[in-house]
């Protein structure tokens, strides 16, 4: 499980400028801000994306890349992270 104090999880002020990636344990991972123009969802997002180890994000097939958004927001980026760690635990289990 991506443990919350561990020194890569980014902050909210870095989400708000850059997109973050990382990998944990068979999980790869992005976090970054999305701005919906929908009509029916405006407004900014933090789109998170988990997908299985080796590859990187432009050669994985886009199949097993899992994404959710969240509120933009502190308590979005931890609910965020909260769903990471599930997904790192879904897709090492896949793995096995």
């Amino acid at each position: 499980m991506i443990q919350n104090d561990m020194l890569y999880k980014p902050s909210f002020e870095y989400i708000k400028k850059e997109r973050f990636t990382g990998s944990y344990q068979g999980l790869r991972y992005s976090l970054q801000k999305k701005v919906n123009d929908d009509e029916n969802n405006k407004g900014e997002v933090i789109l998170a994306c988990a997908w299985p180890e080796p590859l990187c994000f432009e050669k994985t097939d886009e199949l097993l890349k899992h994404f959710m958004e969240f509120d933009f927001s502190k308590e979005g980026l931890n609910e965020a992270w909260d769903w990471l760690s599930n997904k790192q635990e879904e897709i090492c289990n896949q793995a096995k």
